[in-house]
């Protein structure tokens, strides 16, 4: 058996999966991160992701593929993370972290910890965002990922290729 890979925790940060009682509340905290990422006034289908702010959108998800998880500061909800999975490949499909909780560590304990204790097979991790939005672009990159390149005129993509803790001991079979 591998070890667990273990990252300093912060105080009072947790994440679990989604409860359908969760939506209301998710969907008000994505809508405010959203909004504030735009360079826009308004946004538009082009610099936000589908169901970003509709409640419904959450109580749909927790599917055989795809699973959200909330991430709590002092058991209140100030973000969440979308993943979809496909065999050892993931998608981050959104991390959010309510502006108000923003720059503090959260978003990049909740990367760790759903990449480590959720999902800790997965090799390569993937997010897209919109090329206008620089500021979640510095953070993927600072959190592992590399920007790709181009998904077409509006979205970057990023990839992440993660060493699972039995190849980093030499097994070479990844």
């Amino acid at each position: 058996m591998s070890e667990i890979y273990n990252k300093p925790s912060l105080d009072g940060i947790a994440v679990r999966h989604f409860s359908p009682e969760d939506a209301i509340m998710l969907a008000a905290i994505a809508k405010r991160a959203f909004d504030t990422d735009c360079l826009s006034e308004e946004p538009d289908a082009d610099t936000v992701p589908e169901g970003y702010s509709d409640p419904d959108w959450y109580r749909d998800l927790n599917t055989d593929k795809e699973q959200c998880m909330v991430i709590l500061k002092d058991d209140k909800i100030v973000g969440g993370v979308v993943v979809s999975e496909e065999k050892q490949e993931n998608w981050l499909e959104r991390i959010f972290i309510d502006p108000e909780f923003q720059q503090m560590g959260i978003g990049s304990y909740a990367i760790d910890k759903v990449e480590n204790d959720f999902y800790p097979e997965s090799k390569v991790w993937k997010i897209d965002s919109p090329v206008n939005n620089r500021g979640p672009h510095e953070f993927y990159m600072k959190n592992g990922f590399i920007k790709e390149g181009l998904l077409d005129d509006n979205w970057l993509l990023f990839v992440k290729f993660k060493a699972l803790n039995n190849n980093l001991k030499g097994d070479k079979s990844v």
